[in-house]
């Protein structure tokens, strides 16, 4: 019954579906156009991304950003794609407050050094990926990181975009839990 002042339904049928099994936690460093970053959002909700950190770089280029807006488009995504889900996405962090808080991870960069594959070293459970800001991480954080039990991965011979890298780890974890 639809009404200017009152409304009334009746639930027919219901389901419930299971919390997912894995963590996909995405800590990402904000791009200087938000549009990207909502692109980001959205097809990484359709993926199925659990948990989502804004994290704050020296070589970022953003220094704010309106959570409630990016909640809005993993809203608009979740409905889209028919998941029952919504990602945590977490206010914008230092990034060695988030390492310290989340340690043994994965961490992406694009610095000349021995990387492991991202197969080899995902887990199911308790592991946080780190893509920087388009000026990517700083030496010093990626030490940081590395005195945290982080692990540097690869993601091929090409340089990404940050909102492509992460949602290249968000897809490559996810094929990783089915």
């Amino acid at each position: 019954d639809a009404h200017p002042k009152r409304c009334q339904l009746s639930i027919n049928s219901y389901a419930k579906e299971e919390a997912p099994a894995y963590d996909i936690h995405i800590a990402i460093g904000p791009t200087k156009q938000l549009d990207r970053m909502e692109w980001f959002i959205e097809k990484a909700t359709e993926i199925g991304v659990t948990e989502i950190t804004l994290i704050s770089c020296k070589n970022q280029e953003r220094s704010k950003v309106k959570i409630d807006r990016l909640k809005k488009r993993a809203i608009s995504a979740l409905k889209q794609s028919h998941r029952l889900f919504i990602p945590k996405i977490n206010e914008l962090t230092d990034v060695k407050t988030f390492i310290k808080e989340n340690p043994n991870g994965l961490i992406a960069h694009c610095y000349e050094e021995p990387k492991e594959s991202f197969e080899a070293s995902f887990q199911l459970k308790k592991c946080p990926i780190l893509i920087g800001p388009e000026g990517d991480f700083t030496k010093e954080e990626i030490d940081f990181a590395l005195q945290n039990g982080f692990k540097t991965i690869t993601l091929g011979q090409n340089r990404l975009r940050t909102e492509t890298a992460g949602l290249y780890v968000c897809m490559r974890a996810k094929l990783l839990t089915e």
